[in-house]
């Protein structure tokens, strides 16, 4: 394993210099102290397993003593008194450590490399993603408060980076009787980038794929009908005669939902192994912004959500 306390222009020099482009992209995952951090680990070490992918293990930290001094007064005492212990930001190292020797023990160990580097998260994590196949995060619950605060990190990262983006949150189930992936296609380029990332995804979980596509008008026709792909979805229908060409192991299923998009796709991830969207969709509003139908999952799905973003190659 390799162990950075990391110059970032530094590191891309030296993948520049060394020729490392030809290398797969690795998997990066943002850690941290939380419990939603170590479930985002676990899922991306299990990621870098499938895809025989490197793992890039990040935690930025602010730069801090290994040490901190604290007042303290004893019950029933005028006197304070000055004691040494460790800084939050010793902890936050120990969790950096126990994050690594993690990914360590369950793949090879050359295939891990930790980053632990003062700085911003956001842009860190940002600009790991230029180089990374996959950005990993780990965000809140689904509680009330938690899904109506979307991680800050989380929801930056994920509108943001340069790679496919995956959050995963402490709350998420998956019910064996309903292991899918589940995609969501609107015709946009997004979604169809999204329709590859879920079909490799199945793949290397050995899993069927659900092709969701949501209208608020179908009144003629029934739900569950895939001639309706082909007139509303020309492109869609395409490419999914394209990845059933090429990931054949791959039971893809389409599935055409009345509703609004977020609330029906929200309704079947549950028990699903992974939803996969695209950032923006159809009317998407230009700039740095998430579409409101990939907000709304990110709060309150109950899977963990990629958000598919194409990448520069």
């Amino acid at each position: 394993m390799t162990r950075q306390h990391h110059d970032q222009e530094a590191d891309a020099r030296a993948s520049a210099a060394s020729g490392t482009t030809a290398m797969p992209r690795p998997i990066a995952v943002g850690v941290n102290e939380t419990p939603g951090s170590q479930l985002a680990l676990r899922w991306a070490v299990e990621a870098a397993r499938l895809h025989q992918r490197p793992l890039k293990v990040i935690l930025v930290a602010d730069p801090a003593p290994a040490s901190h001094y604290y007042p303290y007064t004893p019950p029933g005492s005028s006197e304070t008194f000055v004691l040494q212990g460790p800084s939050p930001a010793h902890r936050t190292s120990e969790a950096f450590e126990r994050a690594v020797a993690y990914a360590e023990d369950r793949l090879p160990a050359d295939a891990v490399t930790g980053v632990h580097t003062p700085g911003r998260t956001t842009a860190v994590l940002i600009d790991a993603s230029r180089n990374a196949g996959m950005l990993v995060v780990g965000s809140r619950g689904r509680s009330a408060v938690s899904a109506a605060m979307l991680g800050s990190v989380s929801a930056t990262v994920a509108a943001r980076a340069s790679c496919p983006v995956t959050v995963v949150r402490s709350s998420d189930l998956v019910l064996d009787g309903h292991r899918r992936v589940v995609v969501g296609v609107d015709g946009s380029q997004d979604s169809e980038d999204a329709l590859e990332i879920a079909f490799r995804e199945a793949s290397v979980r050995k899993l069927p794929v659900t092709v969701v596509h949501c209208w608020a008008d179908l009144k003629d026709e029934p739900p569950g009908s895939e001639a309706i792909f082909g007139r509303r979805l020309p492109a869609v229908v395409r490419k999914l005669a394209e990845y059933r060409e090429q990931w054949p192991d791959v039971n893809a299923t389409t599935l055409l939902l009345r509703g609004d998009p977020a609330i029906r796709l929200l309704e079947e991830s549950l028990g699903a192994e992974l939803l996969v969207v695209g950032s923006r969709g159809r009317g998407r509003i230009s700039g740095p912004l998430l579409g409101s139908v990939s907000q709304d999952l990110l709060r309150q799905a109950h899977c963990p959500v990629v958000v598919a973003h194409r990448q520069e190659h």
